[in-house]
Order: structure tokens, then C-alpha cells, then sequence
């Protein structure tokens, strides 16, 4: 046999009677048999792939089918907010992601994938169950169709998909030098222990860490005579809020010797929502993409052995607009303090306001000293509106800007919603943030598992 002959051509069997007639698939006589289930899915998100900056003509597709009833999709939302979309007017099935491809759509198309499982999830009405698909390979656009597959198909795909294994400490250890030694999880592994939102078994991790987490707006640049006049309840808290500069705080106990802080910065008021919520937002050329948020190291979370006092990053505060300031009126929880001039966090002659807007539970998963990744669970006693926001995996990543002009880190949410891959993200329980100027390389190429520097 040459050697470029290919190992393996088969993509399925075909099953038949002798004296069966090779028909249309609905023939009983013969059955088709497949490594992977085929589904016809609905483009409703592209996300096209950049590596240090540039483009790489790779792409994946948020998928889903149906069209279902707005019941069905009610149903689906009380259970989980990500799993029901709305196109042209029509709820859908959101199934996830594709896998990476240089096959190129746009939103609308309809495109083949081929999963290796579809996982049946139920709501609290039985009546109405959502779907997703494991890791999804796309196969071919189908220009002949203009609407998915129905929820049926799905139901059908997965009653042939197993049952995940209840995870059981025997043979973790084992499975963990399997994957070390093949330099990251393998698939039936990872789909035994992986669950949606969570991170692996911690025996997965370096140092893994957990605690409280509170997100606090600190909006700065207050003129004396406002903030009298909102304590006399002359002025609204938005009234007091408008045309003044803000950032967040997002500050973790993680068991470390000071608070895990990141200060995060943005165009204005509605993106920091649309990150902190998780929502998209369409780029220029059309692509849709999780908002994205700067991410900016606060000094006193700097790791404490560090001698040397570092500059970091530049911090731009957006100044609030009259709408971005009711949005803020609108999840202050009660307790908010004014800083006074000349204290630590306001300016020398106006006040500051610090309002609580989050707060909850933290765990981490991959850390390494240019990569963060977080779960983080809203407490259940926060507003509604609130507890919408920083509720999944969140991602801090250190990114390189063009022609040697620093770095940066950015913040969003995780579109995949299953924990990333420790071994082959090179987890080194790295906690500390620390300034994008002094990284001195970013990816995961220059980390091993298991160590905190760079190799």
C-alpha cells in the first residue's frame, strides 16, 4: 500500500436485505449506519478565527434548528437563557458551536454538520426538552434548503447517543497520565468528566482555586453640590450618574494573600453590559462575536513578592450617557457608598461612588500567567436583572498588539459553555494577574502543564 493512501475513507455502512431494493432512505428493507449524526443546521452567529492579530480564513457557526413553538422556547429559557435563540421574528433549538472550518456562510445559510453526539436536556415541562450537539464538523453548506432540521431529528440522534457516566474518583489519576502523555484530554475522557459550566475534577487542575467574587461600578469625577443634592433626594441616582467616567471592579477571594482585582473598562455603559451579560455584538464586516471588554490589572493585586513597582496599563473611563446611566440605576444594589475627595479611589476635589452589582461564587479552571479562565454563579438572591450578569465561564486572555506596540488583556464570556482543556491550555495554577506590559510571551506554546513560568 502507497503511502499516501488514506487510513481511513469510510464515512458509514449501509445495511440491506438480499432481496431488499436499494431505494429512498425511508425503504425498510436497508438501513444506514454512521460514525456521526448529520444534522441540517440554521447559521445564526459566525465567529472567524484570529490568531495574534491576524486573520486565519478559519471560521465556526452557532448553530440551531427547529423553528419551535414560543412555549417551547419559554420553557427552554426558564432552564437556561443561551439555549433558545430568536431569528426573523422565530424561536430555534441553539445547538452550539461549530467546529473550526475554511467552509465559509453567512448568517441564514443552512449548513451539514456531522456530531458525535446529541444530548437531550429536560426543562421543567417534559413536553418541551432542548438539544446539543458534541463537537460538530462541518461538512458542506446546503444552498437547496432554507430551513433546518426539525426538533424531531434530534430526538431521534439522540436516543442513540449514550448516557454520560456518573463521574467516580476510581481511575482518575490514570486518565489524567493518559492525557499528560498525550498532550491533552482525549475525547472520551474529557466527555466523561466534563460537565456544562463547571470546571473538570479538580485533580485535573493546578492549584485550583475557589471563593466569593463581587463586581462593584466605581464611577468617578462627582461634583460635591450633585451629590448633595441626591442625598436630599433632589437628583436621581442616574441624574447623579450622567456624563461621568466609570470603570468596574471585579475582585476575587481566592484563598491567595491579597484579592485576585481586575479592572475592566469599555466603550461606554451598554457594552459593559453586553459583555458582563454575555450577549453579542456584530462587528464591521458583519460577523457576530461575544463583546468583548478590556481587562486591566489593579496594583494592589499584583503578586506580593513582586520588588519592583510596576506601571500598568492605561485606564480610558468611557463617560456615561443619560441611557447607560438608568441602566446603571437599575442594578445598583442598596448599600452603595460615596468615596470623598482626596481619598483612595475619588479625585483630589470631587467624590466617587462605589455601588455593588454583582456579587457570588468563583472557580478556576485553566490559569496561566497570560490566560484566565472563570466560573462564575451569581448568588441566588440577587434581582433578576443581576443575576444574568457574569453568570457562565469568563475568559482574561493577554493578546499582542500589531508591529510591537505592547499587549493587552481582554475579557468576555465563553461561547462553548463546557470547562476548556488543562492539559492542552498548559494550566499552570497561575493566579495573580499581572501587567500586560510585563508578559513576556503570550500563548500557550511557551507553558508546560504543571509550571508556573514560561519554558
Amino acid at each position: 500500500m502507497s503511502d499516501w493512501f488514506p487510513h481511513k475513507i469510510s464515512e458509514g455502512v449501509v445495511i440491506k436485505l438480499l432481496n431488499g431494493v436499494y431505494t429512498a432512505p425511508q425503504n425498510p428493507n436497508w438501513a444506514k449506519y454512521k460514525e456521526k449524526y448529520e444534522i441540517d443546521n440554521l447559521i445564526y452567529g459566525i465567529h472567524e478565527i484570529i490568531r495574534e492579530g491576524k486573520k486565519t480564513d478559519n471560521y465556526n457557526y452557532n448553530l440551531c434548528a427547529g423553528p419551535i413553538s414560543e412555549e417551547w422556547a419559554n420553557a427552554i429559557l426558564a432552564k437556561d437563557k443561551k439555549v433558545a435563540i430568536q431569528y426573523k421574528g422565530k424561536w430555534y433549538l441553539a445547538l452550539g458551536k461549530s467546529d473550526n472550518t475554511k467552509v465559509k456562510c453567512g448568517i441564514g445559510d443552512i449548513i451539514r454538520t456531522a456530531a458525535e453526539d446529541v444530548n437531550k436536556y429536560e426543562t421543567d415541562d417534559p413536553r418541551y426538552p432542548y438539544y446539543k450537539t458534541y463537537v460538530a464538523v462541518v461538512l458542506a453548506p446546503v444552498p437547496e434548503k432554507n430551513v433546518p432540521d426539525k426538533p424531531f431529528v434530534l430526538e431521534r440522534l439522540s436516543e442513540f447517543t449514550p448516557r454520560r457516566e456518573t463521574f467516580v474518583e476510581k481511575g482518575i489519576k490514570d486518565d489524567i497520565k493518559v492525557s499528560i502523555e498525550e498532550g491533552k484530554i482525549p475525547k472520551e475522557i474529557y466527555k466523561l468528566y466534563a460537565k456544562e459550566n463547571e470546571p473538570l475534577p479538580k485533580e485535573f487542575y493546578n492549584s485550583p482555586r475557589e471563593g466569593e467574587a463581587f463586581a462593584q461600578t466605581h464611577i468617578r469625577g462627582l461634583e460635591p453640590e450633585d451629590v448633595e443634592n441626591y442625598k436630599k433626594k433632589k437628583i436621581s441616582l442616574a441624574e447623579l450618574f450622567a456624563k461621568h467616567s466609570i470603570h468596574i471592579d471585579l475582585r476575587m477571594k481566592l484563598g491567595e494573600k491579597k484579592l485576585i482585582q481586575w479592572v475592566i473598562t469599555a466603550e461606554n455603559t451598554e457594552k459593559y453590559l453586553r459583555m458582563l451579560g454575555g450577549e453579542y455584538e456584530e462587528t464591521a464586516t458583519g460577523v457576530k462575536q461575544p463583546t468583548k471588554a478590556m481587562a486591566i490589572v489593579k496594583p494592589s493585586a499584583e503578586e506580593p513578592e513582586m520588588k519592583e513597582i510596576k506601571k500598568t496599563e492605561e485606564l480610558k473611563e468611557p463617560s456615561i450617557s443619560e441611557k447607560g446611566a438608568k441602566l446603571l440605576e437599575e442594578i445598583q444594589i442598596p448599600g452603595g457608598y460615596f468615596i470623598a475627595p482626596g481619598e483612595v479611589g475619588s479625585s483630589e476635589y470631587k467624590f466617587a461612588y462605589m455601588g455593588l452589582m454583582w456579587k457570588g461564587r468563583v472557580k478556576t479552571g485553566v490559569a496561566r500567567k497570560d490566560y484566565h479562565e472563570l466560573f462564575l454563579f451569581p448568588d441566588s438572591g440577587l434581582p433578576p436583572k443581576n443575576r444574568e450578569l457574569l453568570n457562565g465561564i469568563f475568559v482574561i486572555k493577554a493578546f499582542k498588539r500589531p508591529k510591537g506596540e505592547g499587549n493587552y488583556w481582554q475579557i468576555w464570556e465563553a461561547t462553548a459553555g463546557f470547562p476548556a482543556d488543562p492539559i492542552l491550555h498548559k494550566d499552570s495554577g497561575y493566579h495573580y494577574p499581572v501587567p500586560a506590559e510585563d508578559l513576556k510571551v503570550i500563548g500557550r506554546e511557551h507553558y508546560q502543564y504543571g509550571r508556573k513560568e514560561p519554558v
